[in-house]
């Protein structure tokens, strides 16, 4: 076991909004566990619920003073995390969600990888537990651990082999204040412009195969939202982020990545497009600038780089036939939910 003064500070930030039901498994998971050296910034959301005073309960027979609980009015979650990244004083810095919880080992393993490899960034498993916290006992990713550049790691990004969650990594809170890299405010899908530039600012990334986190599957969470209204919201957040990286990462990362974040962003337009379809009455002229988006990148890709499937949409686009193969989609999507 680590002693407490050899391992890192690390900084642990938890917005929280309306989650009064869930913070006894979150809160008491910071509570149980085996390493110790952290601090706790717990920002209160403007919650129009008892999460407040199930925060002052939980918190009522602590004496730590490595605890603080900060009230402000309702901006989000992104403004909430830019707080947090603003108060924290530890070395490294580590966002909770607030209806998730850790594993009692989560201080102590990151901690000793820390300390034994001295890595900007530290990613690590997770898995999906249903709405009542009960654990799927089947990770949700196939991590190959060991030691990798910011550049091989930027490449697996792209590829989509490693998740870009807020909650999914442990990183060195300079490299958010040197970079400027905050969350941006009044979006959703807020983690995606975050991930890349924290890779593209480190020299060393570690990744691990252990489970640490737990990842509540809520009933009425983000991408199971039914309100057509919402999810178009949603979407355009979505493609606004994805818009965002492109446009960075083509004038960051340089001629040998280009391929792969033309093919990063078509994955997410097709998945934007997909997520659309399962709504039953979502109107296709909102996809008018996805649609465009596609288009765009197509000119830019092999056709040996694109399925058959897109291959067929893109053309149906340029004959102008992307609403009736639009419906096609839907209906194909019903068949299969």
């Amino acid at each position: 076991m680590i002693g407490n003064d050899d391992a890192p500070l690390i900084s642990i930030v938890m917005p929280v909004y309306n989650v009064a039901h869930y913070l006894k498994d979150s809160i008491g998971s910071v509570f149980s566990q085996t390493g110790q050296n952290f601090e706790f910034i717990i920002i209160n959301d403007g919650s129009t619920d008892d999460s407040l005073s199930k925060i002052e309960e939980l918190l009522s027979t602590k004496c730590f003073n490595n605890i603080k609980v900060i009230q402000t009015e309702n901006k989000g979650l992104s403004a909430a995390r830019n707080l947090g990244i603003k108060k924290a004083t530890g070395e490294y810095l580590f966002f909770l969600d607030s209806d998730d919880f850790l594993e009692k080992d989560f201080l102590e393993t990151v901690s000793y990888h820390i300390i034994s490899q001295k890595s900007d960034v530290i990613i690590f498993n997770y898995r999906n537990v249903d709405e009542s916290g009960n654990k799927q006992y089947r990770q949700c990713s196939e991590y190959t651990s060991g030691i990798f550049t910011s550049e091989s790691i930027m490449a697996d990004y792209l590829e989509g082999n490693i998740q870009n969650y807020a909650w999914s990594y442990v990183a060195k809170r300079d490299l958010y204040m040197k970079s400027n890299t905050l969350f941006p405010v009044g979006k959703v899908y807020e983690d995606i412009p975050v991930f890349p530039r924290i890779v593209y600012f480190s020299k060393k990334i570690q990744v691990i195969s252990d489970i640490l986190y737990n990842y509540r599957q809520r009933d009425q969470s983000i991408t199971r939202e039914q309100q057509t209204q919402k999810i178009i919201k949603y979407l355009s957040d979505y493609l606004s982020n994805v818009e965002y990286n492109r446009e960075w990462m083509l004038q960051s990362l340089g001629l040998k990545f280009r391929e792969k974040i033309y093919t990063y962003s078509m994955n997410h337009y097709f998945q934007i497009i997909m997520i659309a379809a399962q709504q039953n009455s979502f109107p296709y002229n909102k996809l008018a600038e996805v649609t465009q988006c596609i288009q765009r990148d197509a000119r830019n890709m092999f056709l040996t780089d694109l399925t058959i499937k897109r291959i067929v949409f893109i053309y149906a686009l340029k004959l102008g036939l992307g609403r009736m193969c639009f419906r096609i989609i839907k209906s194909r999507s019903r068949l299969t939910t």
